[in-house]
């Protein structure tokens, strides 16, 4: 079984991303993370799911081990963040797109 999901808005299927396609910045954009339900079995193609919908709020979205109050995420520049699950869903949006544009207050996420 495996226990991370990829961003559906930067792996999409049958389209390929660039690096360079990712405008709102690698360290502003969520690349993989961490699931804690309806865990697809490894190598299922397209085992993508969607940031925007929150850290530990819905069981097609990503999520954390229970008690830990957030989840691991891996930013497409490569670094690891912690984000806490009370983070609000207009950042994870925000962190979701790769060319989205919005401004993005990374002092929301260590809160």
């Amino acid at each position: 079984m495996n226990h991370y999901s990829a961003n559906k808005h930067v792996l999409r299927p049958g389209k390929s991303m660039r690096l360079a396609e990712i405008h709102d910045g690698l360290e502003n954009t969520f690349l993989i993370g961490e699931i804690n339900n309806r865990f697809p079995a490894w190598g299922r193609p397209m085992n993508v799911r969607d940031p925007a919908l929150g850290i530990n709020k819905s069981p097609r979205g990503f999520g954390g081990a229970p008690g830990l109050g957030g989840a691991n995420m891996l930013m497409a520049d490569g670094s690891v963040r912690f984000v806490r699950e009370n983070v609000s869903l207009e950042v994870m949006r925000a962190l979701a797109t790769p060319a989205g544009g919005e401004a993005i207050d990374n002092a929301a996420l260590d809160r």
